[in-house]
């Protein structure tokens, strides 16, 4: 029996963000926002619409660059990596998942969870790792409940299920964080609560560290902590985390 997070070290840093848009003038979105990331931690971030949580999770994933400010991954700055270091960096360490999910149209279930792994991989790589990706993509399936639409395409799933296969496929690569983006917005009430305990279970399992946007508070409550957005500052922050003794066998 282990503590699978014996210390509340700092895995993910912003410091200073600054961000802005530029719409015929200057809008500015995100306004000196500093932020640490505890290993292990479950962070929801929560504000109303055009507060900056998107922006915000968007430039932690590095999908995105601030005007000012510095992200940092492990005591190692990120936001002025290279391209193809930021790549690495989405492909190995972090997890996102969406709103409206993301999906190709013309694969199916199992290819759309496979599909980062083959872009990331090459033909040539792709094809001598399949039969391990194409099982553990399978297994992931599984565990989302989705072992029985492995070959049905997008247009003929549910909202709970395309989420459930953008989960499945944020955790191919076994990522140490993962990012949500209003996960449960497109979705009605209690496919939403599904889908949210469903994530709860899975950064249990997998021992990940969580940041999720949400509009809905009642969802927020029930994170390690949480912190408010509004017009680009981040003005409260509750509930100091503390790694907790979770046990698990084995």
């Amino acid at each position: 029996m282990s503590n699978p997070w014996p210390t509340s070290e700092t895995i993910l840093r912003a410091d200073g963000i600054h961000k802005s848009f530029h719409k015929g003038s200057e809008v500015p979105v995100l306004r000196g926002v500093d932020l640490q990331v505890a290993r292990g931690e479950f962070l929801a971030i929560v504000g109303s619409s055009g507060s900056g949580k998107t922006t915000l999770l968007h430039i932690l994933g590095t999908l995105d660059r601030p005007d000012q400010g510095e992200v940092h991954w492990r005591g190692e700055r990120l936001d002025n990596q290279s391209t193809s270091a930021r790549e690495r960096f989405r492909n190995k360490s972090c997890g996102f998942v969406f709103q409206f999910y993301h999906l190709l149209p013309e694969l199916n279930t199992l290819e759309n969870v496979l599909v980062p792994r083959m872009i990331e991989l090459g033909p040539m790589s792709y094809w001598r790792q399949k039969k391990k990706l194409v099982q553990r993509a399978t297994e992931l399936l599984d565990r989302v409940g989705l072992s029985h639409r492995l070959t049905h395409r997008p247009a003929e799933l549910s909202g709970g299920e395309m989420q459930r296969t953008a989960i499945a496929r944020a955790l191919l690569s076994e990522p140490e964080i993962l990012l949500a983006d209003e996960p449960t917005g497109n979705l009605d009430a209690e496919t939403g609560q599904s889908i949210f305990g469903l994530l709860s279970e899975l950064r249990e399992e997998a021992r990940l560290t969580l940041v999720l946007v949400t509009h809905d508070v009642s969802l927020a409550q029930r994170a390690d902590r949480t912190c408010r957005l509004a017009q680009g500052v981040l003005v409260t922050s509750h509930t100091e985390f503390r790694p907790r003794a979770t046990i698990f066998a084995g």
